[in-house]
Formats: C-alpha cells, sequence, structure tokens
C-alpha cells in the first residue's frame, strides 16, 4: 500500500510559509526594513516600481553579511538574531525567526548584494528565483545590503487576485515605512515610487521631532507630550504625544503604538488608551496618539503572530494600568482633565519635556446627591418602553402638534391630541440631510460653496495618497481639492449643506472610510460617507432653538417623511400616550 504522508519538497514548504509571512507588497517592504534596522543601518531608500509588483528594492548602510552568511540567510530558519530556545524568551530585534528572506525568496525573483563594514574591496551578489539559488558570486558593492525583489507571486498567480488596486498597495507600503520611521527616529529614511518621492525624512533629533514630521503642521502644533510614566518603578515605561480632547478622529487609524520599538496593534493598549480619555469625548471619536512604551523583554513574548504584528504581555493588567494612568498624567497636565493622585509606586519624569503647567480642571462634579424633586411611580404603575414613531404612521399625528418648546435643548416637544411627542433634534436633522445629500448625489448635482479664501491643509503621508487617488469622488461630494505640494492640498469648495461645519476636520473625518474603501468607487462605498457627513453637519444635542426654527425643521422632516429613524438606526421620535399619562397619575 503506498504511503499517503508525504514530506512536502522544500520549495512547496518555502511558498506556503510565505503564505502567512508574505501577504502583499507591503509585507516584504515591512520584513526588509526590519532587517536593515536590526543591522545597525542609519540610512534606508525604499525605491517601488508597479506598486511593489514590479520591483522593490530596499538600500541599507548596516553592518552588511560576508558571502558565507549572504548564502544561508536564504535557508528557512536561519538567523542570527537567537541561538537557543532560552532567547525567545527575551527578544530584543525586530526580526528573529529566519522566515522573512526565503519565504521573499520563493514567490519573487530576489538579488542581494552585499558588503561588511571594514570588509575587502568586494562584495557578494545572491541571485534567487522562485526559490531556486542561481547564482552566488562577488560584485562590487558599498558597504550594508541592498535586497532587489522583482516579480512578487509571479509562480503563485492566484495570490495576485488577492491584491488590491495600485493605490491600496502603495498606501500600505506608504503605511509600513511610516512605522519603521517611528521605530528608530534617528534614522534617514526615504520611500520613492516611480520615481516620485513619497517619504522623505532625515534623522531627528528625538520621537517628538520624528512625529511632527510625520504629521500636518496644525496637527503637530496641537499634541501634547506625555510626561515619562514609570510603573513598578521601572518596570514599564510610557512615554508619547497626544491630542487634546477637541482633536479627535472618526477611527483609531491615527493611533499609534510601539512596544520596545516593535509596532503593533494591540487591544489591551488602546482599550487602555480609550479608557484615559473616557467622560472627554464623544461616543464614535477617538484621540490621535503615538505611544512609546518599553519593558523588559522576557514580559513580554513577540512570537505569537505569523507577522509579528500582536504581542502577549505576562501582565496585561499592570501593562494596561501603566498607560492609563501615563496618559492621564498628561492630561492632566495639558489641562484636559481633572488631576488625579500620583498612583502608589509610580513615578513621574519630566525630563526632556516642556510641559505647560498644570492648571485647574474646568468643570466640577457635585459634592452631594440632587435631592429627588419627583416621586417615584406606585408599585401600581410599572415602567413599560415609550412607542416609537414607524413608518407608516398618520403625518397628521405629527403635523397636527403643537410645538411646545425644547428639553435639555435636545429635544423638541410637541403637544398632541393623542399624548406629547418627543423628536431629537440631532436624529432628524441628521435624517433630513442625509437625504438631500443622497439625492444630490444620485443627480450629480452637488452643490459646492467656495470659501473666501483657499484653505491649505497638510497631511500625513499615507493619507495624502489616499486624497490624490480620490479627488474626483471627492469633488462629487461638494468638496474641491487641488494639489499644493506632495502632502499638501488647497480646499476651494466645500458642500453647501455642510457649509458651517469646520471643513478641515470635515475632511479629515472622512479619510477613514476613504482609506478603507480604497480599492471601492465613490457608488460602491454605500451610504457611510453620507452618514458621516449628515452626522457632522446636523444641529447638535444642546443646541438652542427658537420656536420658528423648531417648526421649521419639524416641517421639512414631515415634507420627506423621515421622522421615524435616523441614518445610524436610532429612533427620532417617542409617543407618550395620553392614556399613559393618566394612567401614571392613577386617573386610569
Amino acid at each position: 500500500m503506498a504511503p499517503k504522508v508525504q514530506v512536502l519538497p522544500p520549495i512547496l514548504a518555502n511558498q506556503i510559509a510565505a503564505g502567512e509571512v508574505i501577504e502583499r507588497p507591503s509585507s516584504v517592504v515591512k520584513e526588509l526594513l526590519e532587517n536593515a534596522l536590526d543591522a545597525g543601518a542609519r540610512s534606508i531608500e525604499v525605491q517601488i516600481k508597479g506598486a511593489g509588483r514590479g520591483l522593490i528594492r530596499v538600500l541599507d548602510d548596516g553592518e552588511g553579511m560576508s558571502p558565507e552568511d549572504a548564502r544561508r540567510a536564504f535557508l528557512r530558519h536561519a538567523t542570527s538574531k537567537i541561538e537557543r530556545a532560552e532567547d525567545l524568551r527575551a527578544i530584543r530585534t525586530l526580526g528573529f525567526r529566519g522566515e522573512a528572506l526565503p519565504s521573499i525568496a520563493a514567490i519573487s525573483r530576489v538579488t542581494l548584494i552585499t558588503r561588511p563594514r571594514g570588509g575587502g574591496p568586494e562584495g557578494t551578489r545572491v541571485l534567487i528565483e522562485g526559490g531556486k539559488v542561481r547564482d552566488i558570486s562577488p560584485a562590487p558593492s558599498p558597504e550594508g545590503t541592498s535586497v532587489e525583489v522583482r516579480d512578487l507571486f509571479f509562480n503563485t498567480p492566484a495570490r495576485l487576485k488577492f491584491l488590491k488596486s495600485p493605490g491600496t498597495e502603495i498606501s500600505r507600503i506608504v503605511e509600513a515605512t511610516t512605522q519603521a520611521a517611528l521605530s528608530a527616529p534617528d534614522l534617514r529614511l526615504k520611500l520613492t515610487h516611480e520615481g516620485r518621492v513619497l517619504l522623505d525624512l532625515p534623522p531627528a533629533r528625538d520621537r517628538g521631532e520624528r512625529v511632527r514630521r510625520l504629521l500636518s503642521g496644525t496637527e503637530a502644533k496641537e499634541l501634547f507630550s506625555l510626561p515619562l510614566f514609570e510603573e513598578g518603578p521601572g518596570e514599564i515605561r510610557v512615554e508619547g504625544f497626544c491630542s487634546p480632547p477637541p482633536l479627535t478622529r472618526a477611527s483609531r487609524s491615527s493611533q499609534h503604538v510601539l512596544v520596545n520599538g516593535r509596532y503593533v496593534r494591540d487591544r489591551v493598549i488602546l482599550n487602555a488608551l480609550s479608557e484615559a480619555y473616557r467622560n472627554l469625548l464623544p461616543t464614535g471619536r477617538h484621540p490621535l496618539a503615538f505611544l512609546f512604551i518599553e519593558m523588559a523583554p522576557d514580559a513580554l513574548d513577540v512570537n505569537v503572530h505569523p507577522a509579528k504584528a500582536e504581542v502577549r504581555f505576562q501582565d496585561g493588567r499592570q501593562v494596561f494600568s501603566a498607560v492609563r494612568k501615563g496618559v492621564l498624567e498628561g492630561l492632566v497636565r495639558a489641562g484636559a482633565s481633572p488631576a488625579l493622585e500620583t498612583p502608589k509606586g509610580s513615578t513621574y519624569s519630566l525630563k526632556g519635556h516642556r510641559m505647560p503647567a498644570p492648571s485647574p480642571a474646568r468643570w466640577s462634579l457635585p459634592t452631594r446627591p440632587l435631592r429627588r424633586a419627583v416621586a417615584l411611580a406606585p408599585r401600581e404603575a410599572p415602567d413599560e418602553p415609550l412607542p416609537l414613531l414607524a413608518p407608516g404612521t398618520p403625518k397628521n399625528l405629527l403635523s397636527e402638534g403643537r410645538v411646545l418648546g425644547q428639553l435639555h435643548a435636545t429635544y423638541i416637544l410637541l403637544e398632541h391630541t393623542r399624548g406629547m411627542l418627543l423628536v431629537d433634534q440631532h436624529a432628524a436633522h441628521e435624517r433630513l440631510l442625509f437625504a438631500r445629500l443622497k439625492d444630490r448625489i444620485e443627480k450629480g448635482k452637488v452643490k459646492g460653496q467656495g470659501l473666501l479664501l483657499s484653505l491649505p491643509i497638510d497631511f500625513s503621508p499615507e493619507d495624502a495618497e489616499v486624497l490624490s487617488e480620490r479627488l474626483e469622488d471627492l469633488k462629487a461630494l461638494g468638496f474641491h481639492l487641488e494639489p499644493f505640494g506632495p502632502r499638501s492640498f488647497l480646499l476651494r469648495e466645500v458642500p453647501a449643506l455642510l457649509a458651517h461645519e469646520d471643513p478641515e476636520s470635515l475632511l479629515r473625518d472622512l479619510l477613514p472610510s476613504l482609506r478603507e474603501g480604497r480599492d471601492k468607487k465613490l457608488s460602491e462605498l454605500g451610504e457611510g460617507l453620507l452618514e458621516q457627513m449628515s452626522c457632522r453637519g446636523a444641529l447638535k444635542a444642546g443646541k438652542t432653538l427658537n420656536r420658528e426654527e423648531m417648526e421649521h425643521l419639524i416641517s421639512e422632516c414631515l415634507e420627506l417623511d423621515l421622522l421615524f429613524a435616523c441614518p445610524h438606526g436610532r429612533p427620532i421620535t417617542l409617543l407618550l400616550p395620553k392614556e399613559e399619562v393618566e394612567r401614571r397619575f392613577l386617573r386610569r
């Protein structure tokens, strides 16, 4: 009987491994950048063609490799980072698995040229195609290493089907390069695509300068630095930069976390950040943040994800506590949150940070509970949910109502023979704007309103790339943008319906949806963009309205039969029937 269990050929095994490590061109860039940083490079240049499918070339001035090391580097699990099992408990390098180069070589054509520092005049060239070594020979080379990857996925065509549009892949590469720049602020880093410079960062004096160069000028000025926070003390160190509560985004895409120099997406840390801002931000808004966390290498496990994008902490609660306290202290010193007592066993250091003096909180909490002014209903009148109005409700229920006024400057009260109606003014106006925007976009008649003075806006490299691809789509939404430099744009028009909103903030809030839907047409992005635009432009809770404004809003919504649910599904109108009022007052 022929055996069914077979040992896979090395080339096929490498291709399978490549599927875990190399997902797209940006994965190649990330792995090669990490190798260059581990080699002590102080200057790295990344050259891209064909959105990374045609060519990825990474040149560094690191320590280089000998001929023997250059040959062994393409063997599976060959690494200079670890030697024994104990080393896995204290990883200090970005790479360590020995999978990157063989995985890349298995699905592309690779040329590596390298010469060690202080070595002879000649370097070594290694040519590999589809995992097979074609040539190893001497070659002229500067000190350092050059890795050239051509025709990515040429021998695994099925993988090509999963690549996104060129714009999306380039945006991912910019993101990977930005992460490397944050990991090593003293690094000179340059990224070009088809000869066009996408990123050119000189060495920075410190992390703050690197962050400022990556952000737009407006955002960089508003960030405040976190004082050095130590939990333990000395077991966990937290530093970084965060935005004050008024500067927020609609997603977490502007939150960056590095642990021991490794860029990670970690739920524990992001939740701690959100907890620090709790009660300072409205639901659905997120601060900008750059967090740099240092801890003992044996306090975390970096070997839990094929692409090394996640880590596992030995004590997640301690990490959560350290990040939350560190960010809270930064908020206090920036005058954005009430002061807290210094946690026992924790220390703060302002060395190297220019922080404003602590200012008193901008609000105070009541020191004693308010007296109950309304008696609880008797047990014979149990609580029941109030009915919602639904499509199909006779319009005269609202049209015959008489506006009484506002409740908490948020809800419009109407009296009717059937009872009392409460209308959420924000939800109602949001639904109205959504309907109008959708109708005008479908008809191609979105009216823009020109700004008195064109507004120049700087963006991060990744956001600038997204906007460059979406200029026509944004114009269809009523935003007229013109390129004004590598990372700057001039905003000339905004949608007329939203002309009262802050144009820069409105545009930045649309970026997460545009980034996530890079490969979709405007019509395919669904109604998410319209929901964001209408939500931003709608009347806010707490806005006082006069009787004429309230009546006008109700009549406008009635005309379009819109007083039922907002675009997010929240109810707009509640009915308190007259019978229910009488029952609760025990008149029935």
